[in-house]
């Protein structure tokens, strides 16, 4: 085992609930769900990931933005919406 420094942290009761369920679906201790929940959003790779989907978030929103306009256009109006009297 690698030097370990202990922590303690305060979690709301559907986090600890969410954390039990994982720990007994996955067959770990609470420990290890949560050092492994902290590797992936803070780890090497979570800056690569976050920035990969921002450039695809991205690219989405460049490609939506030079569609014509009859493509995107809503094929309704907002009183056929309400049609139903709500």
């Amino acid at each position: 085992m690698t030097d370990m420094v202990r922590k303690q942290i305060y979690l709301d009761r559907r986090l600890e609930r969410l954390l039990k369920e994982r720990c007994a679906r996955v067959g770990r201790s609470q420990a290890e769900v949560v050092r492994e929940a902290l590797e992936s959003a803070l780890g090497p790779d979570a800056e690569s990931a976050e920035l990969r989907a921002w450039y695809e978030l991205k690219l989405f929103f460049d490609e939506r933005s030079i569609m014509k306009s009859e493509e995107t256009q809503r094929r309704w109006t907002r009183e056929e919406a309400y049609e139903d009297g709500a």
